[in-house]
């Protein structure tokens, strides 16, 4: 079992965002309904674990994500294609793809919050499941994008 964490509003967004991106990714893998994944991360007490400590993700955030995402993937696959010339979003892993359209969700929507904050979770939270190069790549894509979309 792991620890609980001290809760931290910071470290609750954090939460928020890659529990936005396995859901995602845990729909599309599985063939789950979405609002099935979401209620088994709510029964769950919406925990995501995070270097072996588990730290409660702010709820509003997480489907906020989530729906966002859904309901604008079309408009956010055209933008990230705007900028992955070589490798469209469709071409990319499942996981990056979610991570990269996660990533413009919230630079599209959350004006309140920096782009730069903005790009540096994503890039967190690619580096928890790729290597250097992929992180990298995700860092390119969102601060290529912040600068365009946030002018």
């Amino acid at each position: 079992m792991t620890e609980l964490a001290p809760i931290t509003q910071n470290k609750k967004k954090s939460a928020s965002r890659i529990g936005a991106v396995q859901s995602l990714y845990s729909s599309k893998m599985s063939g789950v309904d979405i609002s099935q994944i979401i209620a088994n991360f709510v029964k769950d007490g919406s925990l995501v674990e995070m270097d072996g400590i588990s730290f409660p993700a702010d709820y509003p955030l997480y489907e906020k994500i989530i729906s966002g995402v859904l309901n604008r993937e079309e408009e956010i696959c055209e933008i990230a294609n705007s900028v992955l010339h070589s490798r469209p979003i469709e071409k990319q892993h499942v996981l990056m793809g979610y991570i990269i359209k996660c990533g413009i969700y919230e630079l599209l929507e959350n004006i309140d919050v920096s782009g730069k904050l903005i790009v540096n979770e994503y890039v967190n939270i690619a580096h928890s499941f790729y290597e250097e190069k992929e992180a990298k790549m995700v860092n390119a894509v969102l601060d290529n994008l912040s600068k365009k979309i946030r002018k």
